[in-house]
């Protein structure tokens, strides 16, 4: 099985602030057939590449590369105004690492049921804990699934920030 995931190169990881230079598509040979046996390693990779696109001002280029599924559920514009709102009420992320990788099979409807808010497929879904320059902390997620071309693309990302996590 052929995987490809977007990546987003930002020049210098150190340089979180610069815009993307580009957006590149990198390919992974993987042997296994099952999504349920795909390292979480190249999925980490990517999520917090695809977190730190964000961060500088990337959410265009992560979008046009994103699933079907994402560009279902919310417009490019919507998608970018998101980010750019979630980004200045959380400041500049310093730090990032991973908490946890989640593996999903959502099942497709019954025949004329109703259409699930979630595509059926399989979903792998990164959760980033994101340290900022003020000292705080939030819960990112970032999904991805599997397309019916057999190529993983971002599904999703959502930042749980403290006052949405409480109550």
């Amino acid at each position: 099985m052929k995987i490809i995931l977007a990546t987003f190169l930002s020049g210098s990881l150190a340089a979180l602030s610069a815009p993307p230079v580009m957006a590149q598509t990198a390919e992974v040979q993987a042997a296994p057939a099952s999504a349920q046996q795909l390292s979480g390693d190249i999925f980490i990779r990517n999520a917090i590449a695809t977190a730190q696109a964000l961060d500088a001002g990337g959410a265009g280029q992560v979008y046009d590369t994103g699933s079907a599924a994402l560009k279902a559920s919310t417009t490019r514009q919507q998608f970018t105004e998101a980010v750019a709102s979630t980004n200045a009420r959380t400041g500049g992320v310093v730090a990032r690492e991973w908490s946890r990788v989640e593996r999903v099979r959502v099942a497709p409807p019954a025949e004329g049921a109703n259409a699930p808010a979630v595509p059926g497929g399989n979903y792998i879904t990164v959760y980033l804990l994101a340290r900022t320059a003020s000292g705080t902390a939030h819960l990112e997620q970032v999904s991805f699934r599997l397309d019916e071309d057999n190529q993983w693309r971002l599904s999703g990302v959502t930042a749980l920030l403290p006052e949405q996590s409480q109550g």
